[in-house]
């Protein structure tokens, strides 16, 4: 590096968009366990400071887009809300977030990062950091200097020219997974970029298309091709408006008029300010060799012991020896820095820290400010009977609870109102109001359960955002997205568990006979903490694909399960009662049969008795002990120990499966059964697995075996209302088709395209065969070669599927990958992106984490792989039939269809459907499914749906 001072030729200066990466740090921050983003001493928050470090010390060290710089600028924006565009239109980024609270104490931090490597923080009052950066760069282009611009704003790419470039440094190293050559872009890659256009003309194009994250409106209808098309033509945006009226497409011209001023103003909103008053000298950028001694001190003073050893030894420094920066060691957890004020502490379980409205016109007040703050946390309190109150929240730490429907001496349902509360009728019709109000944005936590008890009060919630939600678009496979965990994680401590307030064993009272002031520091605790955490997880949606994600695949989804759940499935009841009576006989036959193998009789479902019969008693081989000193008696050793030829251990899992088929379905259907319709409601929940696939509870029918007769006949007790059948909708080896779109495998794709039999087309690849000559055997290996591809299938796991050798199964599984190479370079692939993001993607950008792909036990990490593997695959057919019942009902309803969609089971869907509706609602429902990935999607392979009606679900099936 050069300590030169004067920029000029052969000077090299880097432009860092410093806002942009700390929030980038921040929210990658929150990907990483806890652990290392809080300073261990005092609690403050440090995670974002840290990755804003790391990634600044890699710009000194060895710069960006392979250019080493001589200079350095770190350039923050201070500016935003009070800037020239602020004042040319109030609505300038308006629908930006706050700070997070977590991120406010950080800033301070960032900025002495800075000051730690000898560098300038660069920042001005009410100017933003993109007219900053835009000033320096053309200074130092002036100067004769090569300028390499860091941000992923990009505005800034208007800037690039032979001597300027753009660089996004989290588009990857090149050559690996995720890296993106766009991002990295000189002239030429701009022109290309950006559909022919100079960057000249990126501020006109920018003008047309408008930019959501900074709240311009654009003109309506006009996207990058269709900008780009007008400004080849026209030349400039002036000329473009100019010349509207005599375009000859309707639409277009209609809102080019209309929008020409709007058109107009948008262009001076993007439009870079290239002469602004620079706080600090060019040429006083030049960087400066690191001071390894105040380095390690900034690191050691928030607590960075790995990192501050790095750096102290790739520099040379005795770390011992260095003390901490005392300043920042006394840094307080509440500093406001230069962002504005610290979001008040979340409390523990205060209960002075929220009020209790007690009058309608207290009430009207608080609905006033919510209305004001354009968006408030919401928590309906809800009893045995419905919603009893609600928790408002209008900012963090401005709470109150509203009692409305609470009994009086503990009487719960059959009380009469306790005193002190608002009249019901009026209390709910002003809430209600306000839930229907679009314009208010309400807060929650679990959508649905709120809504449907919103739906039965007599009115819809409007406007929501469901911060359970939220996180698992973010953060599936990292953490549960309950409320607890989630204000836990993210705030600091537990938000209350309302169910607590019930008390328990012969205590326990319903919730409608807790006092309003036991309920209040609870419920409006709740309120608070879901307003808190949206303060946290929205701006890490915005501007991303898993905001698409959340909006468009999570949100739509809530009301689309209510209606389902609220449907239910009818049962027969005398199917049911006869599989239980005959589940029952076979355990009884089963038991027998056990106690007699086993020398005697024992406890069946007791772990320990098994093991001391098995390998006490019995002295069977291959028994292991678990870390209590007990036996273990797992499926898998059952199984092995079956497979041996032992007969006791096949009894015992006969008799487990047997026992689960009575307890979990046979009878727990049965029980669950509303007794006036025979109708089932299950919960089906949405963020319940890493990769979309939505679960079921209360009564789980997720798990129903299909393969077993037994399976079979529990799906034949559920059955359709008089003058109705079940249709039953599946895709057909969807995972199959996902896998030769996603691996690009010619065959596969041929195969499928022609309708061939993926199984036989498959064996005929392997193993030199015919198509039409494959025999039976041959496809069925290959059959479980292609599923157990899916699923991350080993050598020991297809040798036992198959009933063949370990050998031998490796080598089927090496010929497959020789055949259909595409499979093996996106297995290897997967796990290699996955190794070094934590994280795969399906095709709708869904994030699946899986962190432990780098566990250090070989078979957990093993396990792992295979699932990181299927992923994206599976994850993708999640989203699909997502889409598809998203559009489902619309599409019934146009067609003037009555069909009710019941149940979705992984790639199915369950109607009921009048019997003169049946032929057309199975057309509706195929096209609809079918044709569920488009437009977003382009599959190289068709989706195929198989339909079918029938009087129950296991005939249509």
């Amino acid at each position: 590096m050069t300590n030169a001072l004067a920029l000029g030729p052969g000077s090299r200066l880097i432009l860092v968009d410093a806002s942009s990466f700390v929030f980038r740090a921040y929210h990658q921050s929150l990907n990483q366990d806890p652990k290392y983003n809080a300073r261990p001493s005092d609690g403050l928050p440090t995670g974002a400071a840290r990755l804003f470090f790391a990634k600044l010390f890699q710009f000194v060290r060895d710069g960006a887009a392979g250019v080493v710089p001589t200079h350095l600028g770190i350039v923050f924006d201070k500016g935003s809300r009070e800037s020239h565009r602020r004042q040319l239109y109030p609505e300038y980024k308006a629908n930006r977030s706050e700070t997070p609270a977590d991120l406010r104490p950080q800033m301070p931090l960032v900025r002495e990062a800075v000051r730690a490597f000898g560098l300038p923080v660069i920042e001005l009052d009410r100017t933003e950091a993109d007219d900053l950066i835009a000033t320096y760069a053309r200074a130092a282009e002036a100067k004769g200097a090569e300028v390499v611009i860091v941000s992923a704003d990009k505005d800034l790419q208007q800037l690039v020219s032979p001597r300027i470039r753009f660089y996004d440094a989290e588009s990857g190293s090149k050559g690996k997974p995720g890296y993106r050559p766009e991002r990295n872009l000189d002239v030429e890659a701009v022109v290309a970029k950006w559909e022919g256009l100079q960057p000249g003309q990126i501020g006109d194009a920018l003008a047309l298309i408008g930019d959501t994250s900074d709240n311009i409106p654009g003109v309506p209808g006009i996207g990058l091709k269709t900008a780009a098309q007008l400004l080849l033509e026209y030349g400039s945006l002036e000329a473009l408006l100019e010349g509207a009226s005599a375009i000859k497409q309707p639409k277009r011209r209609e809102n080019l008029l209309a929008a020409a001023e709007g058109a107009r103003l948008s262009r001076r909103l993007v439009e870079l300010d290239c002469s602004v008053d620079l706080p600090v000298d060019p040429d006083t950028l030049a960087l400066p060799a690191p001071d390894g001694r105040r380095l390690v001190a900034y690191l050691k003073a928030l607590e960075l012991p790995a990192l501050a050893k790095r750096v102290a030894k790739e520099l040379g420094v005795d770390a011992d020896r260095v003390p901490p920066d005392a300043e920042l060691a006394a840094s307080p957890t509440t500093a406001p820095g230069a962002d504005g004020p610290v979001m008040p502490p979340f409390p523990a379980a205060d209960p002075d820290a929220y009020g209790l409205v007690a009058t309608q016109d207290d009430l009207d007040g608080w609905i006033a400010a919510a209305r004001a703050a354009g968006r408030f946390g919401l928590h309906l309190h809800r009893g045995d009977a419905g919603a009893i109150g609600l928790g408002i929240a209008v900012e963090p730490g401005r709470a109150v609870y509203v009692p409305i429907e609470h009994r009086a001496g503990g009487d719960g349902l059959f009380g009469g109102l306790a005193p002190g509360q608002i009249d019901a009728a009026a209390a709910w019709g002003a809430v209600g109001a306000l839930m229907e109000d679009a314009g208010v944005r309400k807060i929650v936590h679990d959508l649905k359960g709120t809504a449907k008890a919103a739906g039965r009060l007599g009115f819809e919630i409007a406007g929501a955002d469901d911060v359970g939600l939220m996180s698992y678009a973010l953060e599936s496979g990292l953490t549960g997205h309950g409320l607890p965990e989630l204000a836990a994680r993210h705030l600091g401590n537990a938000a209350p568990d309302p169910d607590a307030l019930r008390g328990q064993g012969r205590g326990r009272v319903d919730a409608e006979a807790v006092a309003p002031r036991a309920a209040a520091p609870v419920a409006a605790q709740i309120a608070d903490a879901v307003l808190r955490l949206w303060t946290v997880l929205a701006p890490r949606l915005e501007g991303t694909p898993t905001q698409a994600v959340y909006e468009e695949l999570e949100l739509p989804m809530v009301p689309v399960l209510a209606r389902m759940e609220a449907a239910g499935v009818r049962i027969d009841r005398a199917v049911l009662t006869e599989l239980s009576r005959d589940f029952g006989a076979t355990l009884a036959r089963l038991e027998t049969e056990i106690h007699e193998l086993g020398g005697g009789p024992f406890q069946i479902g007791s772990p320990k008795q098994i093991g001391d019969v098995l390998f006490g008693r019995l002295g069977l081989p291959g028994g292991r002990r678990t870390p209590s000193g007990q036996w273990a008696t797992g499926a898998t050793i059952l199984e092995e120990l079956a497979a041996a030829g032992h007969a006791l251990p096949g009894r015992l899992l006969d008799w487990r499966r047997t026992s689960k088929l009575k307890s979990t379905y046979a009878d727990a259907l049965l029980s669950a059964a509303d007794r006036g319709t025979d109708r089932v409601h299950t919960t089906f929940s949405l963020a319940a697995t890493t990769t979309g696939r939505l679960s079921s509870s209360d009564p789980g029918l997720h798990n129903i075996p299909i393969r077993t007769e037994e399976g079979r006949r529990i799906r034949a007790a559920f059955v359709a209302a008089e003058g109705h059948r079940i249709l039953s909708a599946d895709y057909s080896q969807v995972e199959l088709r996902l896998l030769a779109h996603i691996a690009d495998v010619p065959r596969m794709r041929e195969a499928f395209a022609e309708g061939v039999d993926i199984h036989a087309a498959t064996a005929s690849d392997m193993f030199g065969v015919p198509v039409g000559a494959v025999p039976g055997e041959l496809r069925r290996r290959a059959k479980t070669i292609n599923f157990g591809i899916v699923y991350g299938i080993s050598a020991f796991g297809l040798a036992d599927r198959l009933g063949i050798g370990r050998q031998e199964a490796a080598e089927f599984i090496a010929r497959y990958f020789e055949r259909f190479p595409g499979i093996r370079d996106y297995v290897e692939g997967t796990k290699t992106f996955c190794r070094e993001h934590g994280f795969v993607r399906t095709l709708f950008g869904r994030v699946c984490h899986y962190p432990g792909i780098t566990s250090g036990n070989v078979s957990e990490r093993m396990g792992v792989e295979r699932q990181a593997v299927n992923a994206p695959i599976q994850g993708t057919a999640a989203d699909i039939i997502r889409r598809a019942m998203i559009r489902m009902e619309g599409a019934l309803a146009d067609s003037g269809l009555s069909a009710r969609m019941l149940l979705q089971v992984h790639d199915e869907l369950v109607f009921e459907v009048a019997e003169a509706e049946c032929a057309d609602t199975a057309r509706v429902v195929s096209d609809v499914m079918a044709g569920a990935a488009a437009p977003d999607i382009d599959l190289a392979v068709p989706l195929v749906v198989e339909a079918r009606s029938a009087e129950n679900w296991e005939r249509a099936h």
